[in-house]
Formats: C-alpha cells, structure tokens, sequence
C-alpha cells in the first residue's frame, strides 16, 4: 500500500483514526501498532493487525519504515465467540445456582417446621437427624454458591489500579478476622502495584483464608513477604500449619477437593481452585512447597502492568 491512496480502502468509521495515528507516528518517529477493518476486492471488510517500525541510519533518522498486515478476521471471530459463550455461560450458572438453591431452602425450612411442630414428642435421634440434614443442606447451598463464584473468577471487568500492597493486605487481614493471638507477620519493604486490585485481592484473601482457617491452632503464625522481579512481582504466604502431603500438592487446586472428611469440614474446597484459575488467567503461576507437620509455602508470581513503573 503505497502513499494515502490506501484510505480508499479503510472502513469510513476509522479511517480518519488510522490515518491520524499514523501521521504521529510518522512526526515522532514511534512504533506502530493498530487494528482496523479494510475492504478486500470483492467489497467485503476484513480485520487487521498493523505493525511498523522505523527504519534508521546510523545518525539516528528514519529512512524507511518496515511493517506487516495480518489477517486477524478468523481471531476476531473466535474472540466474539467465545465472549458470547462466557456470557451464556455466565447466565446459565447463575440460573441453575438459583434453581437449585430454592428448593434447598426450601427443604431446610421444612425439617425446622417438622422439628418445631413436633417438639417434645420428637426423640432425640431424629433431633439430631434434622439437625443433621439442615446442615447438608447448609453445605449443598455453599457449594452452589462456591461453584458461581469459580465460574465468574477470572472473567469479571476488573480495571488496573496502584494501590499500596501493604494497605490491600490490611484490608484483607482486617475482613478476615483472624483471632487474636494467631500471628501475622508481614515482611517489608512493600511495592506500590500497578494491576488488577480485584484480582489480586481474591488471589491473596484466598490464601490467607486458608492458612487460617485450616490451621490446627489458634496461636498459628503466617509470614508474607514478596520478591520483585524484572517482569514479575512473587508473592510468598508461608504458614506453620499442619501441612499438605507430597500427593495432595497438585489436588489441592482442583475443584471440592478437601483434605478433610466432607461431613466434618465447613470448607467446600473452591478457594485454592479459584486462585489458580485467577493467577492462569493473568499468566502468573502458583505453586506450593509442604510436607506433614512441616506448614506449607505458596508462592504466586503475578506479571507487571506494562504501565508499571
């Protein structure tokens, strides 16, 4: 495509965009980078991906420009696609999740009609029963809610903020509760983020749930701490707990796995499920280092913004 002529064959709708981006380029000497739709010869519009990058002499000035045209029409589509499905899908969980939980109210309400109409003529053994089914009930309506919140994890709109990590994990910390005497160490210095703050709060309010919830103590002692890398920030939650054997490492991030007995845990196995979903969809990694008895490391590296200092 030699000279303007090429603006015939822009979509009118952004042609005066490209070709303003273009000229900057041109006066400034930067890269170039866009996406617009060109009409091809038999009058249909196609999508492309435009590259170019200045050509320069050894003084320093721009002799030529190199830059290709990709076809991305077909990636397009499929990206279009695929965000209609997740909204499908995003309608058909949310659905389902409140189709079923109507009849579990419902089910619970009816054991504490039956135990509060029978009163004392109910033996102690079925007391206990509808307590215990009320529970299961308690139990089945969490995992439908778990199972929600795993489905929209990782796809909601989250915009990037900076914010104080230190502040974030106050925040956190503060939500949570934890008791008194259970020790939470937070090792400076602590960066200031540039990145998605919703995400990264789940990621971290998830871990630290964990290290509480699942210790064996209330006198438990949790230590974070981060690592800054070129490309990535690394944060580590280290606990004293109780630990996870060697062959559990990777079950722990599936969804509903628990290390417990189902029927003694209120834990409905999501939260490690969720971070991994969150950290994969932001092209981080999270890995974990435990033995019995020995407490357990997770470490989560979490890429820069591109507009991070």
């Amino acid at each position: 495509m030699q000279g303007w002529g090429w603006q015939q064959v822009h979509h009118p709708e952004h042609v005066d965009r490209v070709v303003n981006r273009i000229r900057h380029c041109f006066e400034t000497g930067e890269s170039w980078e866009d996406t617009f739709p060109i009409r091809g010869r038999d009058g249909t519009y196609r999508w492309f991906l435009s590259r170019a990058v200045p050509i320069r002499d050894e003084s320093g000035q721009i002799i030529r420009w190199f830059g290709t045209n990709t076809d991305i029409t077909e990636l397009q589509q499929a990206e279009a696609a695929l965000a209609e499905r997740n909204k499908e899908l995003d309608s058909f969980v949310h659905t389902v999740s409140h189709d079923l939980k109507a009849p579990l109210r419902a089910i619970s309400n009816l054991s504490q009609w039956i135990e509060d109409d029978l009163e004392d003529r109910l033996p102690p053994e079925n007391q206990q029963q509808l307590q215990l089914l009320r529970a299961r009930v308690k139990r089945m309506e969490s995992m439908i809610e778990s199972l929600l919140l795993y489905a929209r994890a990782g796809r909601q709109e989250a915009r990037l903020e900076t914010f104080d990590l230190g502040e974030l994990l106050g925040e956190i910390i503060d939500s949570l509760a934890p008791p008194e005497s259970f020790r939470i160490e937070i090792q400076p210095p602590l960066p200031t983020l540039k990145t998605k703050r919703l995400f990264l709060s789940q990621v971290l309010t998830n871990l630290i749930s964990n290290a509480i919830k699942h210790h064996p103590s209330e006198m438990g002692h949790l230590h974070i701490s981060t690592i800054d890398h070129p490309n990535y920030h690394e944060f580590i939650v280290r606990d004293d707990g109780a630990g996870i054997a060697p062959e559990h490492h990777e079950k722990v991030f599936d969804i509903f796995h628990t290390l417990k007995g189902k029927d003694n845990s209120d834990s409905t196995g999501i939260g490690l499920a969720i971070v991994k979903k969150i950290v994969e969809a932001e092209e981080g990694t999270i890995r974990l280092e435990s033995s019995l008895g020995q407490g357990t490391i997770f470490y989560v590296t979490w890429p820069k913004s591109d507009r991070e200092d």
